[in-house]
Parts: structure tokens; C-alpha cells; sequence
């Protein structure tokens, strides 16, 4: 009888163990998206920094451009000279531009987002944050209305 505590003693300790492990070492990631909300497509073009994107990826660099160009959307164009893509986003769609460990985006590799519409409207990368909605379960949105 003795034995049997003992042993069901250590089975609990390990469960409880295994558990917190699992939780503390599970990654947090955020998701930044541009969401088409209006009634006409949309096309978006993104201006990455090229520095950055190169110090990141080195020689993988086109390729991890093309990537995120074709994440989501239809991708229109890609410039792998100067770093800018434009992708063509029907109503409805949305585009992923950042998807990053940690609790908010933080977009490091985007220098500016430029949505042409009827109008045109330039979001400059230090207002992204203050221009993205975090939506609980969806990350942070930005809406093209």
C-alpha cells in the first residue's frame, strides 16, 4: 500500500512537471493582416527594408521575398531589386504581412504599405502599430474600407 502512494505520488509530480513544461515552452506568435473590407478590390504594395531583409535571410533573401509576396492575395508584382511587391487583393481577402514570435507584430522587415483604392492611402512604418487593431483570436487587423 505503501507503494502504490509512493509511486502515484511521483506520477502526479511529473504530470504537474509535464504540464508546466509544455505551457512555458509553447512560443507565443502574432499575426498583422490587412483585411479587404470594401465592396472593389484592392491592390497593395509593400516596400520592404532591404537591409534588414538581407541581414535576416542572407542568401536565402529572393527567396524568402517571394514567400511573403505570395503569402496571400494575388501577387501582381515583385521587384527583388528595391524590395517592393504588389499583391491584388479581391473583397473579402486578407493578407498576411507579418507573422512574428511575441504578443504584438513588430514590423521590422516593412519600411511603408501603400493601398490604392479609389484613393490612395500610405501607412508609414512608424504608425503601424498605432494603425493595426488587435481583434481577440485574429491578431492585429488592419481594415481597407
Amino acid at each position: 500500500m505503501k507503494e502504490r502512494n509512493f509511486s502515484r505520488k511521483y506520477l502526479n509530480y511529473f504530470i504537474v512537471f509535464f504540464c508546466f513544461t509544455i505551457c512555458y515552452s509553447c512560443d507565443i506568435f502574432s499575426v498583422a493582416e490587412i483585411v479587404n473590407a470594401s465592396q472593389k478590390n484592392i491592390l497593395v504594395e509593400i516596400k520592404y527594408d532591404k537591409e534588414l531583409f538581407v541581414e535576416k535571410y542572407k542568401d536565402k533573401t529572393i527567396t524568402y521575398l517571394n514567400k511573403f509576396a505570395n503569402e496571400s492575395g494575388s501577387l501582381k508584382s515583385l521587384d527583388s531589386v528595391n524590395f517592393i511587391s504588389i499583391i491584388e487583393m479581391s473583397p473579402k481577402d486578407s493578407l498576411i504581412i507579418e507573422f512574428e514570435r511575441g504578443y504584438e507584430p513588430h514590423f521590422k522587415l516593412i519600411k511603408e504599405i501603400t493601398i490604392y483604392k479609389n484613393d490612395t492611402t500610405v501607412l508609414e512604418k512608424n504608425n503601424f502599430q498605432d494603425l493595426f487593431e488587435e481583434k481577440l483570436d485574429q491578431g492585429f487587423i488592419y481594415d481597407v474600407k
